[in-house]
């Protein structure tokens, strides 16, 4: 079924439609023995509410084999949705996901010749703004450390520094817009779909 699907949809040029993807979806749940879904990051998908409409379909299967983690920072409409159906909930504390990016920005600026030309006070305005700003997503961190790495004037790193995305997607926004080709463009919009 899912060769037949890549074969209508032009061996992969096209998107299917999303409600064949949710059958199909479904279709494997309740064919396969053992399953498991990771879905990582739903507080940063566009459409949190689809994809937590869809998590409560599959599990109203209720199909014993399956097995679904999901994570998120914690947001209240990913909680409402998800609370009832949810067997375990662990929270990370913040601080210590905090932590960790910080030991990542440290590592990136102690390593990456591109970034570890700054000052060391350079490099702590560096991670304090990082930090302000980084909201536990260490995707975000590693997007602004992409970006600031092509920096060659303290000015310039400055002045990216004070105009740091605010969130993943507005950072997603700004690599698309940064690349010069058309045809590049479009492959970047169709691979962060």
């Amino acid at each position: 079924i899912l060769e037949e699907l890549y074969q209508s949809c032009g061996n992969g040029q096209q998107q299917p439609a999303e409600d064949v993807i949710r059958s199909l979806f479904k279709d494997a749940v309740v064919c396969t023995e053992h399953k498991y879904i990771v879905l990582d990051a739903l507080d940063e998908c566009t459409d949190r509410e689809y994809f937590t409409t869809f998590i409560r379909e599959l599990v109203h299967l209720q199909q014993n084999s399956l097995r679904i983690m999901i994570t998120s920072r914690r947001e209240k409409d990913i909680e409402e949705q998800l609370d009832s159906i949810a067997k375990y909930n662990i929270n990370i504390q913040s601080a210590i996901v905090d932590e960790d990016i910080r030991v990542y920005v440290r590592h990136r600026l102690a390593t990456d010749p591109k970034l570890n030309k700054w000052s060391r006070s350079v490099q702590e305005d560096i991670i304090a703004a990082l930090m302000k700003k980084a909201d536990n997503m260490f995707r975000w961190v590693y997007c602004q450390l992409e970006s600031i790495q092509k920096c060659i004037k303290r000015s310039a790193l400055q002045d990216a520094l004070s105009k740091l995305s605010k969130t993943l997607h507005e950072t997603y926004d700004r690599i698309v817009q940064g690349i010069k080709s058309a045809g590049q463009r479009q492959d970047a919009i169709k691979a962060l779909r």
